[in-house]
């Protein structure tokens, strides 16, 4: 599990451009950041070029949770976050053992 998290974007305004990253590991180390968008933006790919501002302190929880099988993540509230009426999720899971819910 050492190497495995889970990361996922809010993009909030469905820009492409902004939004907020989080992320999480099986130890529950969290890790979280600003995206300022560059010329391409992240939609669908995490291309063209965004840069992510983790010193950014966000307010949120999440629980990890480790079993045989390899862990899960529930109830990840993120902060009171000023969106659009619609937006949108991106996310990635890295590592080979992670059961995500």
């Amino acid at each position: 599990f050492s190497d495995d998290r889970f990361m996922w974007i809010l993009d909030t305004f469905l820009d492409g451009r902004t939004g907020y990253f989080f992320e999480i590991n099986p130890a529950g180390l969290r890790g979280d950041g600003l995206i300022g968008g560059g010329g391409g933006g992240f939609g669908g790919g995490f291309g063209g070029g965004f840069g992510v501002n983790k010193s950014w302190d966000g307010i949120w929880d999440a629980r990890v949770a480790r079993n045989p099988d390899g862990w899960s993540i529930t109830d990840p509230t993120p902060p009171g976050l000023r969106m659009a009426g619609t937006w949108s999720i991106i996310e990635v899971a890295l590592g080979t053992y992670g059961i995500f819910r």
